[in-house]
């Protein structure tokens, strides 16, 4: 059976990644991918894995993704929904269904979202379908992409995406708020694209806010931070978090992050992830040069990680260059990644406002 994940599309390249990390795919299976479709056999537990995706919108299940060009019609959609329909041999007994349709991108001409849903529809009542527009058993959702020139249609299995709630999970939504706290959207991609086995280290936690999304999804994590203010602060943002309903193994301790082998508790071995946001600018401290630090932070992390695990941090990049990192070239960048014994895998540049930029790194454990 296929299955179609429909993307955010707040950042295509990194849906594509998020995606095959979570579902255990190979790591170039989607490499390319410029749409914000992406059809697969389906997987065990696909469901569930990317129930807390951080660029996922909706999973159609079983789902169909096809290319229209200017020179088809709606008859020949039609006509690939009902053969579609047939062969799924969905089961209608006691069921009622709606289509429900969006449009990416801008109005083409000829091509109108609930036009197309009205023919679905009718394809649906052809079939026996009993049709139930306000509280349907079963949703099939249909999307059109008119930038991309591409249709997705199947069952809907997301009643609201997985950022719903974000919102009132904001930095400034919490007790402890500094205006360096990670946004959610960023800590939970980057738990995703590190998750493993055991436990996620922050060796830079901050306010915690990496720690709090971890908690919200039921991971095992701990944060490290030198400043004892922080500390303080992090432990009041995870108990507000255990207040709403977080339930994650998580917890915060004061220490120098440099030498993690000595602090880190031993209840919470083995460590199989690393996610960090060092501070940058103004919120530096200390007198160590920041890639100085950062160099001995990957290879402290290096040492108490299992082999192959996964690291995600974010660094302060040029916005019209992303290259330029730390104030360094990206190629003296990934020598101290691989100084450190940490294979870098990509990165991506999520911007922030015009004069900041803000760079992806992932990284494996060699």
């Amino acid at each position: 059976m296929q299955s179609v994940i429909i993307g955010s599309g707040w950042h295509v390249p990194l849906f594509s990644i998020e995606v095959s990390t979570l579902l255990n795919l190979p790591e170039d299976i989607f490499q390319g991918l410029g749409t914000r479709f992406i059809q697969l056999e389906t997987p065990n537990f696909l469901l569930d894995s990317l129930s807390t995706a951080a660029t996922v919108d909706d999973i159609y299940s079983p789902g169909k993704s096809i290319s229209f060009s200017q020179d088809e019609s709606m008859k020949d959609l039609r006509s690939k929904f009902a053969n579609w329909l047939s062969k799924t041999q969905l089961d209608k007994t006691g069921q009622t269904v709606a289509v429900r349709a969006i449009r990416i991108g801008a109005k083409k001409e000829g091509w109108s979202s609930s036009q197309l849903a009205g023919i679905f529809g009718g394809v649906l009542a052809d079939n026996s379908w009993e049709i139930n527009l306000s509280n349907p058993s079963i949703e099939i959702g249909l999307v059109i992409d008119t930038v991309n020139s591409k249709i997705a249609w199947g069952v809907k299995h997301f009643q609201k995406t997985p950022r719903q709630g974000w919102a009132k999970r904001t930095p400034t939504q919490r007790p402890f708020f500094k205006p360096i706290s990670m946004d959610p959207r960023h800590a939970i991609l980057m738990a995703n694209l590190v998750k493993g086995q055991g436990t996620i280290i922050d060796p830079m936690a901050g306010t915690g806010g990496f720690l709090v999304e971890a908690s919200f999804a039921g991971l095992s994590a701990i944060g490290v931070d030198v400043d004892e203010e922080m500390v303080r602060g992090a432990k009041l943002n995870l108990d507000w978090a255990r207040e709403l309903g977080a339930t994650g193994k998580v917890s915060v301790i004061e220490g120098n992050s440099t030498c993690l082998s000595a602090i880190l508790p031993k209840e919470y071995e083995p460590y199989s992830g690393i996610v960090f946001d060092p501070p940058y600018g103004r919120n530096s401290q200390g007198t160590e040069a920041p890639v100085a630090l950062f160099q001995k932070i990957l290879t402290s992390s290096r040492e108490v990680v299992t082999k192959n695990s996964n690291l995600a941090c974010l660094l302060p990049c040029d916005p019209n260059d992303s290259n330029i990192v730390h104030g360094m070239a990206w190629q003296d960048i990934e020598e101290v990644f691989s100084a450190s014994d940490w294979k870098v895998l990509g990165k991506w540049v999520l911007p922030v406002h015009a004069s900041l930029g803000r760079l992806l790194v992932l990284a494996k454990a060699v």
